[in-house]
């Protein structure tokens, strides 16, 4: 799980600069290129990915498991995405996605390029659409990944709504419908050399109000990009920058 309390044990739309607006658009075009988004904040992979057809699995996840091997790293490190042998179909949908406690799914329907769906891992817990389709959210899933397994970055929780706003402010935000988990209005913010996942700080499906209070967590290529962090009076709960690599306060 991520915060209710920041696990390290373990969203309206906002006036951009011009450059940012840029890199947006520019980061938007990777809507469903995996290995675009792969190779713009990794870097080149090793080789070029070999994807094969796998029967039974759809061709955009294909794709994800051809991307671990050409850049040689897990591109899952918070949850999991199953492996070819452990998808289950059941009831027309196919888990795929399986968040780090088991407490939340993702499943996938039928098609070329199948919508997918979420839950809580409960009984009798009904299925919702995500608004995207496989190919979409395993770009969004890499992002959110990418922002854990980053070294470099900085996290927050219970910040109100103008903290949270000076912290993306100068990112832009990832066109998608907003994620259920972790918690309510959990969306995605890119630049350059930024990533940002924020949602408010409680369960999903609260209502956020004009008092909710947010959770955030950012990864950065570099300690210098952080640097417009420093003027902002939040509590941070890490911040490579300020503390180092695995220091949380």
């Amino acid at each position: 799980m991520v915060p209710r309390r920041l696990a390290n044990d373990s969203a309206l739309p906002l006036t951009q600069s011009t450059n940012s607006a840029r890199e947006v658009s520019d980061w938007a075009s990777l809507k469903t290129d995996l290995a675009g988004f792969l190779g713009r904040w990794y870097g080149p992979p090793s080789h070029a990915p070999q994807q094969r057809e796998i029967p039974g699995v759809p061709a955009a996840l294909c794709g994800w498991y051809a991307a671990e091997d050409a850049w040689g790293r897990r591109l899952a490190v918070q949850n999991t995405i199953l492996k070819a042998p452990e998808l289950v179909a059941e009831d027309g949908l196919t888990v795929f996605y399986v968040e780090n406690q088991g407490v939340w799914h993702w499943a996938f329907a039928s098609g070329t390029d199948p919508d997918v769906s979420d839950r809580e891992n409960e009984p009798r817990v009904p299925w919702s659409p995500t608004g995207a389709t496989l190919s979409e959210f395993l770009v969004h899933a890499a992002m959110f990944e990418a922002i854990f397994a980053s070294k470099i970055g900085a996290s927050a929780i219970d910040i109100d709504r103008a903290h949270y706003d000076s912290v993306v402010g100068p990112l832009g935000p990832v066109p998608m419908t907003p994620w259920n988990w972790p918690g309510p209005e959990c969306r995605l913010f890119v630049s350059d050399r930024l990533l940002a996942v924020c949602a408010v700080n409680d369960r999903p499906g609260t209502r956020v109000t004009p008092d909710s209070l947010y959770w955030l967590m950012i990864g950065a290529k570099s300690n210098d990009d952080l640097a417009y962090l420093d003027q902002l009076d939040i509590k941070w709960a890490h911040n490579t920058r300020l503390f180092g690599e695995g220091i949380y306060c």
